[in-house]
């Protein structure tokens, strides 16, 4: 009798579906053989309605449509502008004013053409805004914005064992050799328990002419994810700081730091001004988001003096790809940035090894011994405290770093120094300003950068342990006249022991034509290059 109770009930469920599958076609239902038509009194074939209006997962008021069991749907004007219109810049509302003007009932193909995508969800009974273009909607600050639990990603607890392996495969011409010869690059990973090993190599001619097999990289690894930290051993390229940049070393780590989880790329930002490619790579500089120059570099650690940027440009992104397909983005901008710690967190790295003596595909460690340590913390949301010490037979170095945002001035200041000493001793000195104001549509952007370091200064990065004095420079102001037009003026002045003295001012106007288009118009002129004294404009 029970089984026959929950039989009877199960029944009547699925007729109350059924009925009310029904009703909805009902209501939705043409008469057979009756098609929209495209005159005046294919109208009266459409049920009329009123459904909600979604937008990024939130329902707004509800909209008068008419539609069809076969999807086909048409929008009444006036209440799409009246709840539509409020999610939407000045450009937005003028484009849709535009496209509505005249229209009782509006299509979707037509919305679209206009820029906005909208979808008729039958089964859910509402109006979905899938995409408007970006230029038509205000810009929203990510403060504040997060993922609610039901949209966080699934995560999947890794196995005990699991194992990859990437191969990149490329045909390499050189017109000095007259030769074609392939190049085969290998990146993988096993994974036991809790601890992973990887592992990159590959096949090449590039770096001394012989083709042979290379080994890049081979390190253990073992994370602690709740505590920011991760402890490592072998080829070990660790992160550092402006003044304290770090060695590559043969040896053992531990790192805690948000960043520390990033991907393992095959490059790295060494210091402030530092960046460091272990293959062959194209690299495409961006300057205040817009392509700028695209150049070819080989293996070397390259001070950004050294590549064909203009020293003041508040923006300056790096995009790296070398030989085996990879990408990295190095921002220059960052380390002005206030505060890159949350308040009341630390960050440290300590590591003992044998120093590389270059910077190749495949490491070449030295017989001595080195160990470092620097460690920084922010007491509060506006100060930031750090040092560190680099130990060697040969070098023996001692840094400090702050940053710190003022209550009674607006921007922010970021002061470091450090003392080398061993064979031969030098200081090293850095401070910087930025500023930020406005918003997305008005933003303004002041900085200004001094770099020092004297003769004989060294660190473990210093792979010849010889330096020369330097000084340099920058200021620069950027400012948007509007979303698409912004322009900017600098100076950068840059000195260095036994060269001749360069300085360099700049203007540059950019109007972004798309999303992915800009144009750029600017002027410089400069002294001290071999060229003697220079002007050029530019337009691209």
């Amino acid at each position: 009798m029970r089984n026959a109770s929950q039989l009877k009930r199960g029944v009547a469920q699925v007729g109350q579906w059924i009925c009310a599958v029904s009703v909805l076609q009902a209501a939705l239902s043409i008469a057979p053989g009756t098609a929209l038509a495209q005159s005046t009194n294919a109208s009266s074939n459409l049920q009329s309605m009123t459904v909600p209006l979604v937008w990024r997962g939130r329902a707004l008021n509800d909209v008068f449509i008419r539609a069809s069991p076969d999807g086909v749907f048409e929008i009444d004007s006036k209440s799409l502008e009246g709840e539509l219109g409020p999610i939407l810049n000045d450009a937005g509302k003028r484009r849709l004013a535009d496209t509505l003007v005249g229209k009782l009932f509006i299509s979707p193909a037509q919305l679209q053409a206009a820029g906005f995508a909208v979808s008729f969800n039958l089964s859910r009974l509402e109006l979905v805004i899938d995409t408007i273009e970006p230029d038509l909607v205000p810009v929203q600050s990510l403060d504040g914005i997060s993922n609610g639990p039901d949209r966080l990603p699934a995560t999947i607890a890794p196995a005990n064992f699991s194992a990859y392996l990437n191969s990149n495969l490329g045909l390499v011409y050189r017109e000095d050799r007259d030769s074609l010869s392939p190049e085969l690059f290998f990146a993988g990973a096993v994974r036991y328990g809790g601890v992973v090993v990887e592992a990159e190599a590959g096949f090449s001619d590039t770096f001394d002419g012989e083709y042979r097999f290379y080994r890049q990289t081979v390190r253990a690894i073992y994370d602690e994810p709740e505590s920011n930290r991760r402890w490592s051993a072998g080829d070990l390229r660790l992160s550092g700081t402006q003044l304290l940049p770090a060695p590559f070393i043969a040896g053992v780590a531990v790192q805690k730091s948000r960043r520390v989880f990033d991907p393992f790329y095959p490059t790295g930002v060494l210091g402030g001004r530092q960046l460091t490619i272990t293959s062959p790579s194209t690299v495409d500089i961006l300057v205040n988001g817009a392509p700028y120059r695209s150049v070819d570099l080989q293996p070397g650690r390259y001070d950004i003096s050294d590549l064909p940027v203009d020293f003041g440009a508040n923006d300056i992104q790096m995009v790296i790809r070398d030989a085996a397909g990879r990408r990295q983005v190095s921002d220059f901008s960052l380390f002005f940035d206030p505060l890159d710690v949350i308040a009341g967190e630390d960050e440290y790295t300590a590591a003992i090894g044998v120093r590389s003596d270059e910077v190749n595909f495949q490491p070449r460690y030295t017989n001595d011994p080195v160990g470092m340590f620097n460690y920084r913390r922010a007491l509060s949301d506006s100060l930031l405290l750090g040092g560190g010490v680099q130990l060697s037979k040969d070098v023996q170095l001692l840094s400090f770093e702050s940053q710190f945002v003022p209550q009674v001035i607006p921007g922010s200041f970021q002061l470091g120094g450090a003392v080398s000493t061993g064979n031969g001793s030098g200081v090293a000195l850095s401070g910087g300003y930025r500023w930020y104001g406005g918003n997305a549509e008005t933003r303004k952007v002041a900085s200004v950068t001094v770099d020092y370091q004297s003769d004989g200064f060294r660190s473990l990065a210093d792979f010849d342990l010889a330096t020369v004095g330097r000084l340099t420079a920058t200021a620069s102001y950027s400012e948007s006249f509007s979303a698409r037009t912004f322009a900017s003026v600098g100076a950068a002045y840059n000195r260095i022991s036994g060269q001749r003295n360069q300085s360099t001012i700049y203007a540059d106007v950019t109007q972004r034509l798309s999303p992915t288009i800009n144009v750029t118009a600017g002027a410089e002129y400069g002294t001290g290059s071999i060229f003697g004294r220079n002007f050029g404009v530019r337009l691209g």
